[in-house]
């Protein structure tokens, strides 16, 4: 049956994607943001170690491909873990 599924895969046509490549922190932050936020990020960019790059935007279908396609395309691993370190520190502040 999964080859049936994924034969139906390939049979889908559309133009391809074209990733987007961002340069300064601000725009990849706001990339990082835009896909859900680092954690969300973070998975995508854990599946390339995992499943071939081709693969990765259906295994996150719920989410908008062509940020899936910008997040695997720009370097942002080391943003991903200062905007994850920012979060804990916040979420681990003293009230």
């Amino acid at each position: 049956m999964s080859d049936d599924i994924e034969m139906s895969l390939r049979a889908l046509k559309g133009d391809p994607l074209t990733p987007r490549i961002v340069t300064t922190d601000a725009e990849k932050e706001a990339l990082i943001l835009a896909i859900g936020g680092p954690r969300t990020a973070a998975s995508i960019r854990q599946a390339l170690k995992t499943y071939p790059k081709e693969r990765i935007p259906f295994l996150f279908s719920s989410l908008e491909a062509q940020l899936v396609i910008d997040i695997l395309e720009n370097d942002v691993d080391a943003l991903i873990g200062v905007l994850v370190a920012k979060k804990n520190a916040k979420k681990n502040k003293p009230k």
